[in-house]
């Protein structure tokens, strides 16, 4: 598995990749990763800038569109939607947009659902996905780390700062949007730590003994140690278990392949879910300049110099 992480501050990931399981996946070479600072090569002018002041007023600062776009492009890591073909867009977005209460949210979602819809379909699969680590995220799970962990070979993780990245940025290059929980670090980075050292003990020979992860709290195998079945039901009673399984027909056949095909309908990024549970609980979308990027613009309202519209709308985005 290769991570490439993009940075502004590197340094923080020099002790993390030198210790523990962490070092030895490193040196046995089951993960690999590069670490990218876009603000050295792609910052803007003399002073190398990357951020700007929010579109409508407001505290802090926000990641500009082209130094991230720009840092993205030069190591091939645009998001989903910028390398299918328009017509595939058009009809993987009208699924989404199917299946959400408020399609209107569909620009200012995560992308999580439409990027699982489309790395379903065999000619859109790709091996490589973009996160962004960012307190509007999906929350992580278990569940999700097997995902990407079974799915993929490249993992882009983009660290935001401050105000975070663009809202435009969030839309054309990042394909995932994930959180570790309900709660604002500093920056990307930590929360970046934690996806690898979860996901990476999910790669086969990471870990050892691989019946510890199969074991571990919040896996699919909890608490079911099936290489004691002999000793716990005997032998006799297994082979026959064995035997009947393989009888077509069966009803275990037919339990098996309703549990498969449940499994392979399941939504594991649900729009209307993060809409109702997350969606209430974070800050508005952000803006900086220019006002118009890539076909996208700011919204008028915070150009519009009205604070109490543009009070209005931070407060009821939605």
């Amino acid at each position: 598995m290769q991570f490439n992480v993009f940075t502004l501050h590197p340094d923080l990931f020099t002790s993390f990749f030198a210790n523990s399981l962490i070092a030895r996946g490193v040196s046995k070479e089951i993960i690999n990763y590069n670490l990218i600072n876009w603000r050295d090569k792609f910052g803007i002018g003399n002073y190398k800038q990357i951020d700007d002041k929010p579109r409508g007023g407001g505290n802090g600062m926000v990641l500009m569109c082209q130094p991230i776009f720009e840092a993205s492009s030069f190591y091939n890591k645009l998001g989903i939607r910028q390398k299918m073909e328009t017509a595939d867009v058009k009809i993987v977005k009208e699924k989404v947009k199917s299946e959400m209460k408020n399609p209107e949210l569909f620009e200012q979602l995560p992308n999580n659902r439409f990027f699982e819809i489309a790395n379903k379909n065999p000619e859109l699969k790709q091996k490589s996905v973009n996160i962004s680590l960012t307190p509007r995220g999906y929350q992580f799970s278990q569940e999700i780390a097997q995902y990407l962990a079974d799915n993929f070979q490249e993992i882009n993780l983009f660290c935001g700062r401050y105000e975070g990245f663009d809202q435009r940025v969030n839309v054309e290059i990042i394909d995932l949007e994930i959180s570790i929980g309900p709660f604002v670090t500093n920056g990307g980075e930590i929360p970046a730590q934690i996806l690898i050292e979860t996901v990476s003990r999910l790669i086969p020979g990471f870990v050892t003994k691989e019946g510890s992860v199969l074991h571990d709290s919040y896996s699919a195998g909890l608490n079911i140690y099936k290489e004691f079945s002999e000793m716990i039901i005997g032998k006799n009673t297994l082979k026959n278990r064995e035997i009947n399984q393989k009888k077509p027909n069966s009803k275990l056949d037919q339990l098996n392949k309703k549990i498969a095909q449940n499994e392979s309908e399941k939504v594991l990024f649900c729009p209307n879910s993060w809409i109702e549970n997350i969606l209430p609980k974070i800050e508005h979308p952000q803006y900086a300049k220019p006002n118009s990027w890539n076909g996208k613009d700011v919204p008028p309202v915070l150009l519009g110099g009205d604070h109490k519209l543009i009070d209005k709308w931070r407060r009821k985005w939605y």
